[in-house]
């Protein structure tokens, strides 16, 4: 995830790196990793080089440099946009932003982006708030401009699995599917090995980390996730896509994530050992 390897701001764990993202790639290279996650805050929307020629052109070169891909893009800055409207409709403002994250994540080559509809947009309050919002209405849109740029929009919720793939069911467009994230399901109390059955194909990204139930984000192997049961279930479900560390971390950035690939590179031997 961008930012990891850069200073931590301010305490948070999660920001754009205005100063340091170029280094990034070189950093990632250096530790084996293949891609990282793009994030688009806020702070960052409106300068964010995802939207910039330039930017886009140098974003290019140091892929191409340190062959580090950015597969997906996370949409922090919906975190604070609203949904709903009446009449079933995005607000005009948060059909602008998403648009043209959907056209920055294409210029950068991601398939993915992450729709965190978590926090102020939490799906599971939605839902139970407003049961005559038409979200296919609302949504296809968007969905449409996303499938003719060929890439998915994967939703991160708070809901359990049964209900996320019925309100997916419910919209039912090829362009969306789900963003999995290890930490938050054990965190909400939900079975990883259930959940990963569950959603099954519409995963289509995941973000490891590690939580204790009801709990933050902790180091690796320090919380309640069970990741080898995890990439188990990924396997049995035939999920390919990235890996994508939204971990803990604290000053020493490096040694984090050096630690961090350690931990995910072992489990995951382990479980391919088991497979093979």
């Amino acid at each position: 995830m961008q930012g990891r390897l850069s200073p931590s701001l301010m305490g948070m764990q999660q920001y754009f790196p205005d100063e340091t993202w170029e280094m990034e790639y070189g950093l990632a290279a250096e530790l084996g990793f293949d891609s990282i996650e793009w994030v688009v805050d806020s702070q960052s929307f409106e300068h964010n080089p995802i939207f910039e020629n330039k930017g886009i052109q140098r974003i290019k070169a140091l892929q191409s440099r340190f062959d580090i891909s950015n597969l997906t893009v996370c949409a922090d800055t919906l975190k604070e946009t609203s949904f709903i409207m009446g009449n079933s409709q995005l607000p005009l403002s948060t059909a602008r932003i998403l648009e043209k994250l959907i056209m920055g994540s294409t210029e950068i080559g991601a398939k993915s982006l992450v729709i965190p509809l978590v926090e102020k947009n939490s799906l599971k309050k939605l839902q139970k708030d407003i049961q005559s919002y038409d979200w296919r209405k609302a949504l296809k849109p968007m969905l449409d401009i996303a499938e003719s740029q060929n890439l998915k929009l994967a939703i991160e919720s708070d809901l359990p699995a049964v209900e996320l793939k019925n309100w997916i069911d419910s919209i039912n467009h090829p362009s969306i599917g789900v963003n999995f994230d290890m930490g938050n399901s054990v965190a909400l109390g939900y079975s990883i090995q259930d959940e990963i059955s569950e959603l099954g194909s519409y995963i289509c990204g995941v973000h490891v980390k590690d939580r204790k139930v009801g709990g933050p984000n902790v180091s690796l192997g320090y919380g309640d996730v069970d990741f080898e049961l995890a990439l188990q279930s990924l396997n049995k479900v035939s999920y390919s896509g990235p890996l994508i560390l939204e971990t803990f971390r604290d000053r020493s950035y490096m040694s984090y994530a050096t630690d961090n690939m350690r931990f995910l590179l072992t489990k995951l031997k382990k479980v391919n050992k088991r497979i093979s």
